[in-house]
């Protein structure tokens, strides 16, 4: 079967320094089906929905995990030389870091306005409205699973430890109660264990054969991590 999977970090995480935890669930499901994956970390879901519109039909099978609807695309910088890409999240702290890499005056003037637009203007439940409706978009086709990245990603959904980010929270804090997240570099694949990226596997396995719309995630189904927060993370991730 041909798979086309399309998300943010949860689809596609692994630095030079993680080797050592294991396949990703990804790449369990790449050992038995043709996998192509489009999935890049920050990305916003209107970018992963314009890339599921536009390649859904070169598939048999979509998987679709649903970033925040708090992520923004700013298609303007799209293309631009010394830009970050568009799709990524438009948070401030992302601009004000990115700020310190480029001159480019086209760029700066772009995050500027961005500035602008997210402080003063911009409107949060028309988004949210938005991106619900993507989201009822994506699961009117055939066989596509959709799988909640944050709690807020699928409406109606929102429950606890139903959502990738709430799972990985939940590992990170059974290694090590006391840790800060916005101060530690996460090191797992997709964000998971080893152990729990091949549960994440089994799941959609599952929710295939079962022809199930929504991954059904329960934190009952995860496993502890065997390991301390140092195999898992580094520290410093927001110095």
């Amino acid at each position: 079967m041909r798979i086309g999977i399309f998300g943010d970090s949860y689809t596609i995480f692994n630095q030079h320094n993680n080797d050592h935890l294991g396949l990703s669930w990804v790449e369990h499901l790449s050992k038995i089906h043709d996998v192509v994956n489009f999935g890049v970390p920050g990305s916003s879901f209107r970018w992963c929905y314009e890339l599921f519109l536009k390649h859904k039909l070169e598939f048999d099978f979509c998987i679709v995990v649903v970033p925040t609807p708090t992520r923004v695309y700013i298609k303007a910088l799209e293309n631009l030389p010394n830009a970050p890409p568009g799709h990524f999240f438009a948070d401030p702290l992302f601009r004000d870091r990115f700020k310190q890499f480029t001159s480019d005056p086209t760029v700066l003037k772009i995050l500027d306005s961005v500035d602008v637009w997210y402080e003063n203007w911009r409107d949060h439940c028309f988004e949210n409205h938005l991106h619900n409706l993507m989201v009822r978009d994506v699961l009117s086709n055939d066989n596509v699973l959709v799988i909640p990245g944050f709690p807020e990603s699928v409406e109606g959904y929102g429950k606890p430890y139903q959502n990738l980010t709430d799972i990985q929270y939940w590992e990170l804090a059974q290694a090590d109660p006391t840790f800060d997240y916005y101060h530690i570099q996460c090191k797992r694949k997709c964000h998971l264990t080893e152990e729990n990226n091949l549960v994440l596997f089994s799941l959609i396995k599952r929710a295939m054969n079962n022809k199930e719309k929504i991954l059904n995630l329960d934190i009952k189904h995860f496993k502890k991590p065997a390991k301390s927060i140092d195999y898992y993370a580094d520290p410093g991730y927001a110095e």
